[in-house]
């Protein structure tokens, strides 16, 4: 394959164990009616697991236009946008990490 469907399809799988990530934490997580803080790490968590599954959407479908032959130096644009999605879905994943594992170390 072609180093833009290695990397599409470098994405797509990282993306995908994201998402398994996230959803072994949020299984994980207490009950969000039990305190605000539960739910408020649940919320982030499902934000953060709708972006990578959105992720996975995105490299699929720049996947399947390049190898489609749909993807050109004029037409490349949508690559261009799910690149930039990967690269904000990867901080906000970070990021909830960070929430949910580094909060609860703090307040030790």
């Amino acid at each position: 394959p072609r180093p833009r469907e290695a990397a599409l399809l470098v994405s797509a799988l990282g993306h995908a164990l994201a998402l398994a990530g996230f959803g072994a934490i949020i299984a994980a997580v207490p009950a969000p009616t039990a305190h605000a803080y539960a739910a408020s790490t649940l919320v982030v968590l499902i934000y953060a697991a709708l972006h990578a599954a959105i992720g996975i959407v995105l490299a699929a479908y720049g996947l399947w236009r390049s190898r489609a032959g749909y993807v050109s130096v004029a037409r490349r644009l949508d690559l261009r946008i799910g690149s930039l999605w990967h690269a904000a879905t990867a901080a906000i994943g970070l990021a909830t990490l960070g929430l949910a594992f580094g909060l609860p170390w703090i307040a030790r």
